[in-house]
């Protein structure tokens, strides 16, 4: 349906074909041109594929002191008394490895690609989610380890110092 309102010409379209270079409606001999998909599907395929690079570049350089948990060969260990201890396993944290690689290799000609894309990054985002929240679990019982064993010195300091500081004339009476 088309309606004309002062300068504004309005026309309802029931289909597009995305797959053109423009989408061109034409009614009772008026063409308008409403969009061009290719140009900005290209836009976003190229910040698509920036986003990806970044991604990479984020997990490589993530590294603290020799050690990268976004990486699935790094490995933190925690020892704690005797031989108790907790290993963090780090896991892969790039594109590859949160499977967000693109589904057409840079390129969205099919909304099903695009859709697919969108699924991907849906999906990395509930791996790092849990990967935070068990990161954040480990990074809880080495607190609290932490924070016992500092009570624990404490409590022991202030009775060895009540001990050995005692005045023996006053102990022994």
């Amino acid at each position: 349906a088309t309606s004309i309102n002062g300068n504004t010409i309005s026309i309802e379209i029931s289909t597009v074909d995305m797959t053109a270079d423009t989408v061109v409606t034409t009614d009772t001999g008026v063409t308008e041109t409403l969009v061009s998909p290719s140009t900005e599907r290209d836009n976003l395929v190229s910040q698509y594929a920036t986003l990806m690079s970044q991604i990479d570049q984020l997990q490589a350089d993530s590294g603290y002191k020799g050690l990268n948990l976004l990486d699935v060969a790094d490995t933190l260990t925690v020892n704690f008394e005797g031989t108790n201890k907790i290993e963090i396993a780090g896991f892969n944290g790039n594109v590859g490895g949160l499977l967000m690689n693109a589904a057409a290799a840079g390129n969205w000609g099919d909304d099903t690609l695009i859709d697919g894309d969108i699924a991907k990054m849906d999906a990395a985002i509930d791996t790092l989610e849990s990967k935070a929240g068990s990161l954040a679990s480990s990074l809880s019982i080495v607190t609290t380890r932490q924070d016992f064993t500092a009570s624990m010195i404490n409590t022991l300091t202030t009775g060895a110092d009540a001990l050995t500081l005692a005045d023996m004339n006053e102990e022994g009476a």
